[in-house]
C-alpha cells in the first residue's frame, strides 16, 4: 500500500524545476513535492536496452534504484514535455551519492527510464529542502 501526500507550489519551471540561490519550496516557482510512504515492495523494471546504455553513459545502474526509493527521496513531477504518461523526477541517496532517477509510477511497479549523478544544483536542492522528508 503506498500513501501519498502532496504539497503543491504552483506552476513548474520549463527545466522541470528551478533551482535558486538558496532555494526553499516555497522559493521554487511551479513545485509539487510528492512525499511517498510505501509499506511494501515496489516491482521495479525497465527497458534492458536503455539499462545497458545508462551503464555506458552514466556509470549508473537501474538494479540499484530500488536502494534509492529506500530512502529520502524527493519527488518533482516531470512537466517539460508530454509524454502521454505522468513521469517523475525522484532525487535521493545511492550510498553517498546523490542521483536523480526519472521514472513512471504504478500501482503496480515504478519503471525506471533514466539515473544519472544529481547536478550540484540538485544535490544542494536535495539536502537544503531534506527536513521536508
Amino acid at each position: 500500500m503506498r500513501q501519498r501526500f502532496i504539497l503543491d507550489f504552483g506552476r513548474l519551471g520549463s527545466a522541470g524545476f528551478k533551482v535558486q540561490q538558496n532555494p526553499s519550496f516555497a522559493d521554487l516557482t511551479g513545485c509539487t513535492l510528492y512525499i511517498d510512504a510505501y509499506h511494501h515492495a515496489m516491482r521495479f523494471t525497465w527497458d534492458e536496452t536503455k539499462r545497458l546504455a545508462n551503464i555506458n553513459k552514466h556509470g549508473l545502474d537501474f538494479t540499484d534504484a530500488e536502494q534509492v526509493f529506500a530512502g529520502p527521496l524527493m519527488l518533482i513531477e516531470y512537466k517539460r514535455r508530454d509524454y502521454g504518461e505522468q513521469r517523475m523526477i525522484g532525487i535521493g541517496l545511492l550510498g553517498f551519492l546523490v542521483v536523480l532517477i526519472v521514472h513512471v509510477e504504478s500501482e503496480q511497479d515504478i519503471r525506471v527510464i533514466s539515473m544519472r549523478k544529481a547536478t550540484s544544483d540538485e544535490t544542494d536542492l536535495f539536502f537544503q529542502n531534506a527536513s521536508y522528508f
